[in-house]
């Protein structure tokens, strides 16, 4: 519990991460959803052979939103795990076992991925009401979870910070 908490803390200290969830997030939500209309666009679902139409701006609001929370979420976990790996060594050295860190900033992860996920679905409804809010939520949640392994696993193995935050966002391509 106590290195849960040290990890989250750290993760919320970090202001910069915070500023582009508060600021970056709805001004993405506004600057995609005036610019894209809502003509409707048909896509093959290809595990019916149907053929579905749905809004272009409700897609794009999605889409930017899902875009902008996974590369936030998968920097602050990359920035937390090169920034917290001396301190890291010094609660090892303190008696603290490495899996119980390693599920502590795994934890940190599930924390941060629900609170973020949150957020975004909800400075969705300033722009658009989905049909199903919580099944946004679980979208959003899914992808922060998936960024948020990768920014620990690429801030464990990479040693450049350029490379790593260049790692994170060419996955995300």
């Amino acid at each position: 519990v106590t290195a849960t908490y040290y990890s989250v803390s750290e993760l919320a200290r970090n202001r910069f991460a915070m500023g582009l969830l508060v600021v970056f997030v709805p001004l993405w939500y506004y600057l995609l959803g005036t610019l894209i209309d809502s003509t409707p666009i048909a896509f093959k679902y290809s595990a019916t052979g149907a053929l579905l139409e749905v809004s272009s701006h409700n897609i794009t609001l999605l889409t930017s939103g899902l875009n902008a929370i996974t590369l936030i979420v998968g920097f602050l976990m990359f920035a937390q795990t090169r920034s917290g790996a001396a301190f890291d060594r010094r609660l090892v050295l303190c008696g603290y076992r490495q899996w119980v860190l390693m599920l502590a900033k795994l934890t940190a992860m599930l924390i941060t991925s629900a609170l973020v996920a949150l957020y975004a679905a909800l400075a969705l409804l300033l722009f658009w009401r989905p049909v199903s809010l919580p099944l946004v939520w679980v979208g959003f949640f899914a992808a922060t979870l998936i960024y948020g392994a990768f920014g620990l696993f690429i801030g464990a193995i990479v040693t450049s910070e350029v490379a790593g935050f260049f790692l994170v966002i060419m996955i995300s391509l």
